[in-house]
Parts: C-alpha cells; structure tokens; sequence
C-alpha cells in the first residue's frame, strides 16, 4: 500500500486543503487495487472550487467549506464505482447566477414583478453520502434575502442527472420586500412552494408543482 499523510495545498484565490489517502494493492492485483482520500478544506473561493470540478463558475463571489471522504476502485469505470460522504458550506455567496439556479431564477423572474433587480447574497450548506458514484443529498439548504430553499435529492455523476425535491420560499427578510413597489410581490412572501429539478447540471430544468402551504 501508499500513503499520503497531511496533505497540504493552497488555492489560487485563497483558503486551503488538506488531506490524506491510501492507494491498497492486495497481492499486487491490478483488478483488486482501490483507494481512499479524505479532504478537508477552508475558506476556498467558490470560483477556484467549481473550476475543480470542471463547473465554470463567471467569476463567482463567496468562501466554501467542507469535508469530502470518498473510495473505490482503480478502475476505467472509476465515477460509477466511487463510494464516500460529503458536507460542504458557502457563505458570502451568489448562488443564483449559477447554472444550476438558472430555472428558478428565470420563473421568479417572470412571476414577481421586480425580483429581477435584486441580487441575492446567500449562504448554502450541503451534507449527504454517495454511492456508485450517485450523490444523495440528505440536507440541502441555501439561505439568502431574497429566497431560501430546502431540499433533498440525487445527482448520478455517471449520467450526469439530476433528481431534485425543492421547497422554496420567497423573501425571507421583509426589509427586501419594500425595496419592490408592487403589491403582487407581497402575494409571493406567503408562499412555500415546490419545484422538481431535474436534467444534468449544466442544463437544469425548475418545474413547478405545487404551493406547499401559505405562511403567516
């Protein structure tokens, strides 16, 4: 076996990783050999963390955290076959002008008057497991002035697909809203609603299915 122990790397816009991983060779089989890495990171700028992952990101603001454990195979069929846990957080962040948010985005725009010009600062948080290669989300979370969303779900990263449950309420912070002179928009701040995500991650699709409940 390998071992890398205390791993340290410094990102090109800030924050840190570090890390440690095992590189197995029982009986020196190629087709028995895997792997385990285990990383942590801290205030690295979400820009640096998406180009990562091949995510482009438009230069985006805010810091990610978080902790990343995964393991499997030394294999051709590597993303299929990956197995592990993931918790992650972002603050500071503008999450709506990712792709990712583009269909949300879009609906809000079109049905509440004015919400176009706001920017959204918000914070996230995201814990789950994977397993073959599929991220389960358990807890999805991104809190910002003017929506905040829960939810759960799975993203395969060998099919590249969504498969998302999305509550979202709009303006969570009352202040927001007198910054909109339109009276319909008062209308949307008592709303939870529910959307399907669904698609691959740089083609997102926000279908809406229902108002959940109307808040007081």
């Amino acid at each position: 076996s390998v071992v890398f122990d205390n791993a340290k790397a410094s990102m090109p816009h800030g924050g840190r990783i570090q890390g440690k991983g095992l590189i197995l060779f029982p009986g020196f089989r190629e087709d028995a050999a895997s792997f385990r890495i285990a990383l942590k990171g801290d205030g690295i700028a979400l820009d640096d963390a998406l180009s990562s992952l091949g995510i482009e990101s438009g230069n985006m603001s805010g810091k990610v955290s978080g902790v990343v454990e995964f393991d499997g195979p030394l294999t051709t069929a590597l993303v299929s076959r990956v197995n592990g846990k993931v918790s992650v957080s972002l603050r500071d962040g503008h999450l709506a002008r990712l792709k990712l948010f583009a269909g949300l985005t879009d609906y809000l725009a079109k049905n509440i008057p004015g919400i176009s010009s706001l920017v959204d600062q918000s914070n996230a948080e995201m814990e789950g497991s994977i397993s073959n290669g599929v991220i389960m989300a358990s807890k999805i979370l991104v809190s910002g002035d003017v929506f905040t969303i829960t939810g759960s779900g799975t993203y395969s990263m060998p099919e590249d697909k969504l498969d998302i449950t999305a509550r979202v309420r709009i303006f969570k912070n009352n202040s927001i809203i007198g910054r909109l002179a339109n009276p319909i928009t008062w209308t949307f701040s008592k709303l939870l609603m529910e959307f399907k995500v669904y698609g691959s991650i740089d083609d997102p699709k926000w279908e809406y299915v229902s108002v959940i409940e109307r808040l007081l």
